[in-house]
């Protein structure tokens, strides 16, 4: 992941590796919900790394990503399913966008290092679907499916297409909730705001500082 955010620094930015990053290249990072990825994203290393290469990193709630990621909300995966299916290249040379798939899998496999050892079917495969997958992903994700999933999930409002919605972000909570907690939700949305930029988590203990209820289960239990 690191290297993917300085690659497109260093070929889109003109940043050098290993110099200062400046505030305009600042990178936003969002994951999904795994308690794996929690754990990458807070602990003290990862957090150190992120602040000299001003990567801000931000997650989904663990049991949540189904009606607040926008991927998921998307058809944009079952769509791709579908077309891996059906959608091919491997009667064609190995010429253009196919070639560099080709010669690229055909370097790893030979290069230095410990080779792939690919089976020649499961190489045809992967040579197949990776040359399939522009002409899939540009099927599959069109604007108008990706900005559908956006206002869904209240990433942005219907109007404009710029803002989030703030009270369709609310509605994606699986209860009802009460004017009061709405109502402090605004009134703390600045502070909840600004820690979640700075750490890109905003924990348990942070939300009861602000006064929110502790979480309960179906059950009535408190959770944490």
């Amino acid at each position: 992941f690191l290297p993917y955010i300085q690659n497109i620094r260093t070929l889109y930015h003109d940043w050098s590796p290993g110099s200062p990053v400046p505030e305009e290249l600042f990178a936003a990072a969002w994951n999904d919900g795994g308690g794996p990825q929690l754990k990458a994203i807070v602990n003290e290393s990862s957090l150190k790394i992120d602040a000299v290469l001003r990567i801000g990193t931000s997650k989904h709630n663990a049991v949540k990503t189904g009606v607040e990621q926008v991927a998921d909300q998307a058809a944009t995966f079952r769509t791709l399913n579908c077309l891996g299916k059906t959608t091919t290249a491997e009667n064609l040379p190995n010429t253009g966008y196919k070639g560099i798939v080709y010669n690229a899998i055909k370097s790893v496999s030979s290069g230095k290092g410990e080779p792939l050892n690919l089976k020649a079917t499961t190489e045809s495969a992967i040579i197949d679907h990776l040359a399939c997958y522009p002409e899939m992903v540009t099927r599959a994700a069109p604007s108008s499916v990706v900005l559908k999933a956006f206002m869904q999930t209240g990433m942005l409002d219907e109007k404009t297409q710029i803002y989030p919605d703030f009270y369709k972000m609310l509605d994606t909570c699986r209860r009802k909730l009460h004017k009061e907690e709405v109502q402090l939700c605004i009134d703390k949305f600045v502070p909840l705001y600004n820690h979640m930029s700075k750490y890109g988590h905003i924990p348990d203990e942070k939300f009861e500082e602000l006064g929110f209820p502790i979480d309960l289960n179906y059950n009535g239990e408190e959770v944490r």
